[in-house]
């Protein structure tokens, strides 16, 4: 997918979509009803990349790439970036949890929800102000301590590509398209992470790529992957410190 046919594919998605024109662009999406009730834990990876290819509102994509073209046609002057979570708020405050709840970590639905929180997410920054649609299904204010900005169009469109390689069973063929997504819009970790699988099918190398997954967007699932590559035991004790021993139970 190309970034005008990522874009086209988020106009469409608006004219469905209830909301209210206010002065500004955060005062606008605020009043936006995805028509999302809960996280969506009960959708599969398979339902995922469908929601994905099409630029769906159900999916975090479609709700980011559905709130940039909202601002871009009521505030064309506005700055509109897409936004990818680096370090998630959410995350932060369950393993905070943890921390203090050490017993949570025998509760497979509280660990589960933390794991589901660190997972790749996307939002939409306007003007240098994130704007995150799960703000409004849970009634406060979410701001993630880091978000890395990419080109909203390019970067939607990178992220559909990346949802493609998912349909594609030959690891060649995934491969192309990942590489396809890096060059449309370069450096993000999305892709990078995906990369990993079909390198590891062709015989490759993945090491080094899955440290500098490591680096850009620390994680447990990664730091996992990493652990068994290296067969390392510091990865598996920073595992343990982090999120507590039982975490490799749910890889």
């Amino acid at each position: 997918m190309d970034a005008l046919t990522a874009r086209n594919l988020a106009y469409v998605g608006i004219e469905s979509l209830e909301y209210a024109v206010r002065d500004t662009p955060m005062e606008t999406l605020k009043t936006v009803n995805f028509g999302v009730s809960a996280i969506s834990l009960q959708y599969s990876q398979e339902e995922f990349v469908k929601l994905n290819l099409s630029v769906d509102r159900r999916s975090c994509l479609g709700r980011a790439a559905q709130a940039a073209a909202i601002v871009e046609k009521h505030f064309p002057s506005a700055k509109v970036q897409l936004g990818e979570v680096r370090k998630n708020y959410l995350a932060g405050l369950m393993i905070q949890i943890l921390h203090e709840e050490p017993l949570k970590s025998l509760d497979p639905s509280f660990m589960q929800e933390l794991l589901m929180y660190e997972e790749p997410h996307l939002v939409v920054v306007v003007d240098g102000q994130q704007f995150e649609p799960l703000s409004i299904q849970l009634g406060c204010d979410i701001v993630h301590p880091e978000v890395a900005t990419f080109p909203i169009w390019e970067g939607v469109a990178s992220a559909v590509t990346v949802s493609e390689s998912h349909t594609e069973t030959n690891p060649r063929k995934k491969l192309d398209l990942l590489w396809e997504a890096e060059e449309m819009c370069p450096s993000m970790s999305l892709v990078q992470e995906n990369i990993c699988g079909p390198m590891a099918e062709l015989g490759l190398d993945t090491v080094g790529v899955v440290d500098e997954c490591l680096r850009r967007r620390p994680c447990a699932r990664t730091l996992f992957v990493l652990a068994v590559l290296t067969g390392e035991e510091k990865y598996y004790e920073q595992l343990a410190r982090k999120y507590t021993s039982k975490i490799t139970e749910f890889f």
